[in-house]
């Protein structure tokens, strides 16, 4: 899983928030350990392996910077224990990215911030997972 682009929406601070990093992956957690296995980059060897019997994949996610005016708050870090669930049944799929109380980690393993919701697949006639 790859994700090229984001950013922020909402609050008044939202907006003044910069996502980077992109390409961001879906890392498979049994090949990564703490310290080392840094940056996350387009290896196939280190994707979470698909499994159509699955419900849900738990992975890290990242390399993600996030910066403001005030500089960078987050430098470069992955979320582990990220979990993605697709549901492909019905008319159209639902899929989410599921972050509740995930760290961000830097390749040290030391955690500082965490973020805590849900992203959904939202408006879309199909997914597909390769």
């Amino acid at each position: 899983m790859r994700v090229t682009d984001g950013n922020f929406s909402g609050s008044f601070w939202c907006n003044y928030q910069d996502l980077s990093g992109f390409p961001w992956y879906l890392a498979d957690p049994s090949n990564h350990s703490h310290p080392g296995q840094c940056p996350f980059t387009d290896d196939c060897d280190n994707f979470v392996p698909y499994d159509p019997s699955a419900s849900n994949y738990v992975g890290y996610f990242g390399e993600v910077t996030i910066s403001n005016f005030l500089g960078t708050l987050i430098d470069a870090e992955h979320l582990h224990d990220v979990v993605f669930t697709a549901n492909n049944q019905g008319a159209a799929p639902t899929a989410n990215f599921n972050f509740t109380n995930v760290t961000f980690t830097d390749c040290s393993g030391n955690g500082d911030c965490y973020i805590d919701g849900v992203l959904y697949l939202d408006n879309a006639d199909e997914l597909n997972i390769y």
